[in-house]
């Protein structure tokens, strides 16, 4: 990031990119800096994968999972994933629910720290 993209950074916050419907695998990449969310709108069975990363900074993602108004989606998290708890974060079929979770790299994509939450 230069000069130039740092107020445009502070200015403009954490971007939040809507992925709805996405079907049996849903690819979520780190932002290109810093912090990214994603609010995925479930409507079937899906398989998320997380990628991407900057080597020498700290990014996280924040996910915003929502079930459809029918619910009885489920969710199936990457393996790639560290969970600080040891536990893989549930993910409610009941109709509109929401879960959230966290993400986070230190070191570029080589490996991922979730939790459940927020």
């Amino acid at each position: 990031m230069d000069a130039a993209q740092i107020p445009l950074a502070v200015d403009s916050g954490t971007p939040v990119k809507t992925i709805l419907n996405p079907g049996d695998s849903c690819a979520l990449m780190m932002g290109a800096f810093g912090h990214i969310a994603y609010r995925v709108l479930l409507r079937g069975n899906t398989i998320i994968s997380v990628s991407g990363g900057v080597e020498g900074q700290v990014q996280t993602m924040l996910l915003m999972i929502q079930q459809a108004p029918a619910g009885g989606a489920e969710v199936t998290w990457p393996g790639n994933i560290i969970w600080t708890d040891g536990k893989v974060p549930f993910v409610d079929s009941q109709a509109g629910v929401i879960t959230f979770a966290t993400l986070m790299t230190l070191d570029g994509g080589k490996r991922y720290y979730g939790r459940a939450g927020f």
